[in-house]
């Protein structure tokens, strides 16, 4: 790590396949530094923290590439949910490599931003992707409706159904 403040991910790898994350976080930046070793916080998700770091496990693997392309391509928040929903619902992963090269098509230069969502009301999880450009709003509306329009809506809806495309 560089400095205090700053935080590591490692990969836990087998057979080059991704089988689960290590977050690696002083203990004076979290509150991890409180709880006895190798408490479960949610063992659904089978996270556990000790006094230094915060191990995250999937699952099914997503494999080097896959994580790759997600990491090259979006800023990703909710790390975890976003890999357990991917490899509960692989067949979006190419979907995912496609969309930063539409987006670049129709926007311009963009940050795309990826998160995990569960809708209470459908009872269904989904991805969230928010690209950030620049222009006025009327013209990122007119580049989002050409972008629905002229390429997402071309793809099968039992892939687009399972991801959410905004501008903000």
């Amino acid at each position: 790590m560089a400095d205090g403040n700053s935080s590591a991910i490692k990969l836990i790898l087998a057979g080059g396949a991704i089988f689960g994350i290590v977050t690696s976080t002083p203990a004076n930046d979290c509150q991890a530094k409180d709880l006895p070793p190798a408490i479960p916080i949610d063992q659904g998700q089978k996270t556990y923290h000790d006094k230094s770091t915060t191990t995250v496990t999937t699952s099914h693997p997503i494999t080097k590439e896959e994580l790759a392309m997600l990491v090259d391509n979006y800023r990703v928040t909710d790390l975890h949910d976003v890999l357990n929903f991917l490899t509960e619902n692989k067949n979006l992963i190419p979907l995912l490599d496609e969309i930063p090269g539409e987006v670049e098509k129709y926007f311009g230069p963009s940050v795309l931003n990826m998160s995990f969502h569960h809708s209470y009301a459908l009872d269904r999880d989904s991805i969230r992707i928010n690209i950030s450009s620049e222009g006025d709003s009327n013209s990122l509306m007119d580049a989002l409706s050409n972008f629905d329009a002229g390429w997402w809506i071309r793809n099968e809806m039992d892939l687009i159904k399972n991801i959410s495309i905004d501008i903000g």
